[in-house]
């Protein structure tokens, strides 16, 4: 019971406290950290601290105040579109032929 509410207020806490460290782990890992801005101001000045997160999990930039050339400045991937809209496409996956 107490590892269920634990991995209810982060993923992947249950498994690790329950002894199941290694996949603990693995399910507390994100898939993609999707991050937004809605002024340009905001995301440059935040460059250094873009490209750690980007070290330590897959990253993706999205909005009107990220740009191609900071995502790859940084090691991100860029959504063109609406934050809303990328998140879509982003968890349709990758489409077919």
């Amino acid at each position: 019971m107490v590892a269920a509410a634990l991995s209810l207020l982060f993923p992947g806490l249950g498994q690790y406290a329950a002894g199941a460290r290694r996949r603990g782990v693995l399910i507390a890992i994100p898939a993609l950290v999707v991050l937004t801005a809605t002024t340009p101001g905001f995301a440059l000045a935040a460059r250094a601290e873009l490209a750690n997160v980007a070290g330590s999990a897959p990253l993706a930039l999205a909005g009107a105040g990220m740009s191609a050339k900071l995502a790859e400045d940084v090691g991100a991937r860029y959504l063109e579109d609406d934050p809303v809209t990328a998140a879509a496409l982003v968890a349709r996956g990758p489409s077919g032929p």
